[in-house]
């Protein structure tokens, strides 16, 4: 498949599960990055598009051939956004160090009000 693009051709190919633009035969590696509104809510969009799955299923009702497949599909997406959100906040908690609510620190024991001060003469 090929596509020109300003004159040069640019060719897609699927190889070992990275997308490998190549252009005039040298491959180039592309990295794909979103705006982090749109990469935080990605969680929300698989979980709400598992719920409107289902819920389709449910409206149809059960004697329609397809609702299976609605339900099925539903219940993997809205797991999938589910997993996904819990990936990325057990990660943020390990790597921002707020698994564990920080320990507060022991008080000093106090020293009775008529204890004298220790000497260094009096260590021998």
């Amino acid at each position: 498949m090929g596509l020109f693009v300003n004159d040069t051709p640019f060719m897609i190919r699927l190889r070992e599960h990275f997308l490998v633009s190549t252009i005039h035969g040298q491959p180039v590696r592309q990295d794909m990055w979103l705006p982090t509104p749109m990469y935080e809510r990605i969680p929300q969009f698989w979980f709400l598009l598992g719920l409107l799955f289902i819920a389709t299923g449910l409206l149809l009702g059960f004697e329609f051939v397809l609702t299976f497949w609605y339900m099925a599909i539903g219940i993997a997406s809205a797991s999938f956004g589910a997993g996904i959100f819990l990936t990325r906040l057990r990660h943020r908690m390990d790597t921002r160090g707020v698994a564990e609510a920080p320990v507060p620190a022991e008080p000093a024991p106090e020293e009775p009000e008529n204890a004298e001060p220790a000497r260094a003469d009096d260590a021998e």
